[in-house]
């Protein structure tokens, strides 16, 4: 979806995708088929291309914010210091 959103007016076989997005062949037309169902894609045979309408919108808003997410917290303290649960309070005896 990225790819195909960088140039939304032009539209691609599954094989330019494939050799573009370096996305194995047989994962491509699957992956093609459950973006136009869920109106994200536009197809006329033999090309793909990004959808023109509101929901496109939407989807560049989700995949900029799941970017953002993952750029500012990529690095995140937790994931680089094994054992860090041990120093989290136990809550369980304020429940009583």
């Amino acid at each position: 979806m990225e790819f195909l959103l960088e140039t939304p007016s032009v539209g691609y076989t599954p094989a330019e995708l494939a050799d573009q997005t370096e996305i194995p062949r047989g994962s491509v037309g699957p992956t093609l088929k459950r973006l136009e169902e869920a109106g994200l894609v536009r197809h006329k045979k033999p090309y793909w291309a990004a959808a023109e309408d509101d929901r496109l919108g939407s989807a560049i808003a989700s995949f900029v914010g799941v970017e953002t997410a993952a750029s500012s917290f990529g690095d995140d303290w937790y994931a680089e210091n094994e054992g860090w649960e041990e120093d989290l309070p136990d809550l369980s005896a304020e429940d009583e």
